[in-house]
C-alpha cells in the first residue's frame, strides 16, 4: 500500500515537472497578437537567492493591432521591479524603476546566436521560428538581484511621446507584466521534488523487500 501511494505522489510530480515546462512559454507569445511582450531568463524556473535576473522587453511594430491612431515609435522601456507581496515592510512595494532606450532596429535572421544575451528558450524559440524571419523588432534589457525571497513582478512599460485628441501628452504605450519566484534552497524546483519522491520510492522498496514474508 505504501508503495502504491509513493508510486502515485511520483506521477503527480512528473506531471508537476511536464506543467511547468509548458507554463515556461506563456510570455513571449503576447509579442505575436499585440506586437510586445516581456520576460525574463528565470521565466518559470525557480530563481535561487543572490542569482541575477534579466528582464528582457521586445517590441514587434507589424504585430500591432491595425486600427487606431498610427503606430509611433518607441522610444524607451521602464522596468519597475515589485517586491513580493508578503514582503515586509513594503508588500508590493517597487524595488526599483529602471528606464533604458530601446535598442534597434533588428531583423530576425533565425540564427539564434543573434540575439542579445541572457535571454530565456521562450525568445530563442521564437526567433528561430521560420515564420518569423526577416521581422524587425526593437528590444531592452534590464538586470537585477532580488534582494528578498517570494514571487517578484516585473513590469515593463514600453514609452512614447503621443499626443492625444484632447490635446494631453500620452507617456506609455502598453504595460507587460511578467513575475519570478525567488527560493532560498532547491535552486532546481520542481526537479528537486521529483527527485525526492525517487528517493521515498526506493525506501518503501527496500523497506518491502526485506519484510519477512
Amino acid at each position: 500500500m505504501k508503495v502504491r501511494c509513493a508510486a502515485l505522489g511520483l506521477i503527480l510530480a512528473v506531471c508537476l515537472v511536464f506543467a511547468s515546462v509548458n507554463s515556461a512559454h506563456a510570455q513571449w507569445a503576447a509579442i505575436e497578437g499585440t506586437g510586445f511582450a516581456t520576460t525574463t531568463n528565470w521565466h518559470g524556473i525557480d530563481v535561487p537567492f543572490g542569482e541575477s535576473v534579466t528582464a528582457t522587453a521586445g517590441w514587434v511594430p507589424a504585430n500591432e493591432p491595425t486600427g487606431g491612431p498610427p503606430h509611433t515609435p518607441i522610444l524607451t522601456v521602464t522596468f519597475v521591479w515589485h517586491y513580493p507581496d508578503d514582503y515586509l515592510p513594503d508588500p508590493g512595494g517597487v524595488a526599483w524603476s529602471d528606464t533604458v532606450p530601446i535598442l534597434g532596429p533588428f531583423t530576425v535572421t533565425g540564427d539564434a546566436g543573434d540575439l542579445p544575451p541572457n535571454v530565456p528558450q521562450e525568445i530563442e524559440d521564437w526567433y528561430t521560428d521560420p515564420a518569423n524571419k526577416d521581422l524587425v523588432w526593437w528590444y531592452a534589457q534590464d538586470t537585477r538581484v532580488p534582494n528578498a525571497f517570494g514571487d517578484w513582478g516585473v513590469q515593463a512599460i514600453f514609452i512614447d511621446e503621443v499626443y492625444t485628441h484632447q490635446g494631453e501628452l500620452e507617456t506609455f504605450r502598453v504595460i507587460r507584466s511578467t513575475s519570478g519566484n525567488v527560493v532560498p534552497e532547491v535552486p532546481f524546483g520542481t526537479i528537486a521534488i521529483l527527485a525526492g519522491w525517487l528517493g521515498v520510492l526506493g525506501i518503501f522498496a527496500l523497506r518491502r523487500k526485506h519484510i519477512p514474508a
